[in-house]
């Protein structure tokens, strides 16, 4: 159960030490970069969700830069959040699905939410969300929805501000989708205080670190502040690093990244078949 503690109201300023960076993670992540020649073959998965090489050069690249993070990197990253500390991770096609479904039938299919069979009624769930385009289906922005049932509201993060509510459809296609265990419709829906961004390319960096927030941390408010620069390339060196770290542990459980990584063996991926963290 992840569902936070309503008596915690700290202010949050953003400091890159919230967000550790291990030496070791980083170098991992840079060999895996430098020795892997097969950019497409799956390096971490979580059940639905998986990232390439491909995907983790969206977060971070070799050489210095700000692209924008694909879908299949930014669903991972946050199922791994999800995995350690607990909650609920949908996927960003998943509220495509039911907006179809929605839209045709007024019904979210049942097969369509199968993904919320093992819901709890205090659990939290994150809903990470593709927004500016003409529907659904299409946009060029990151936003973040948390539904927490322990607390019964839903959080909107959105590091523009341009987003700050839920429309009247959207929220009718959620109240569907999760008919079997919340009446959504008695939710409240707010825009926290929430650390922000200047450009449009960093959008998905800002919502893993907000999902992180709301897992791991439970803290209900942020010290309004533009993310910007080195703080934003640090984030994503930590992102990556700990997704990477996590997916070389979990490809051979014998390995001990305690000591070195300096070793004389084959890359660090050869035995990455079969390596799904559940």
């Amino acid at each position: 159960m992840a569902g936070g503690d309503a008596s915690r109201t700290e202010i949050v300023q953003f400091s890159v030490d919230r967000f550790h960076i291990l030496e070791l993670e980083e170098e991992i992540y840079m060999r895996i970069l430098n020795e892997e020649t097969d950019r497409k073959q799956p390096l971490i998965k979580f059940s639905r969700c998986q990232a390439t090489v491909e995907d983790f050069e969206t977060l971070c690249p070799q050489k210095k830069s700000f692209p924008w993070l694909n879908d299949d990197i930014l669903d991972t990253r946050i199922a791994q959040l999800c995995k350690a500390h607990g909650g609920t991770a949908l996927q960003v096609h998943t509220f495509v699905l039911w907006w179809r479904s929605f839209t045709n039938k007024k019904h979210v299919n049942d097969s369509h939410i199968s993904c919320l069979k093992d819901l709890d009624e205090n659990d939290m769930v994150l809903i990470p969300r593709i927004v500016g385009g003409q529907s659904p289906e299409k946009g060029n922005h990151f936003i973040l929805w948390v539904l927490n049932g322990l607390l019964n509201h839903i959080r909107v993060y959105d590091p523009t501000g341009n987003y700050k509510s839920i429309s009247e459809m959207d929220l009718a296609i959620l109240c569907n989708a999760f008919r079997n265990t919340w009446d959504l419709g008695k939710w409240t829906v707010e825009y926290p205080e929430q650390w922000r961004l200047a450009d449009s390319n960093n959008c998905g960096v800002l919502v893993c670190t907000m999902a992180e927030m709301e897992v791991r941390d439970k803290w209900t408010s942020m010290k309004i502040e533009v993310i910007q620069g080195e703080d934003l390339w640090y984030l994503r060196r930590y992102h990556a690093s700990s997704m990477a770290a996590y997916a070389v542990q979990h490809i051979d459980p014998s390995l001990r990244w305690d000591s070195s990584l300096h070793h004389t063996g084959p890359p660090l991926l050869q035995n990455r078949v079969g390596a799904d963290a559940g």
